[in-house]
């Protein structure tokens, strides 16, 4: 985990490009009581938003878009494994388990969680 200070120099981006982007939702760094600490998928984030303003030329509108989408993926790929999990602990073919963690509000609560590993 690191500080803001190590983070910003690490990622290569100002210490104000990092409370624009965590504001923005697109980085999330735990809160602590010595202040904000943020991880290693904090700093391969900050790489993609990188290259995404760089060399593929998105604009903000779409870098909130892709993460979003990466979010949900990720959300998606734990159900899976929870279901999965269930299917195989039940002896289930997990059809029934199934509907019920692809549920939009189950993978919302949990698109973050997957994403961050919290």
């Amino acid at each position: 985990m690191f500080d803001t200070k190590e983070f910003s120099r690490l990622a290569g981006i100002s210490s104000a490009a990092v409370q624009t982007w965590t504001k923005a939702g697109w980085i999330c760094p735990r809160q602590t009581r010595s202040g904000q600490r943020f991880s290693t998928i904090d700093l391969a984030r900050v790489r993609l938003i990188l290259d995404l303003r760089g060399s593929m030329g998105v604009n903000d509108e779409g870098i909130s878009i892709i993460l979003h989408l990466i979010d949900q993926i990720y959300a998606l790929r734990s159900a899976l494994h929870v279901v999965s999990t269930m299917a195989i602990r039940n002896g289930s073919d997990g059809r029934n388990i199934t509907v019920a963690a692809f549920k939009p509000e189950w993978v919302e609560r949990h698109r973050r969680k997957a994403a961050y590993g919290r």
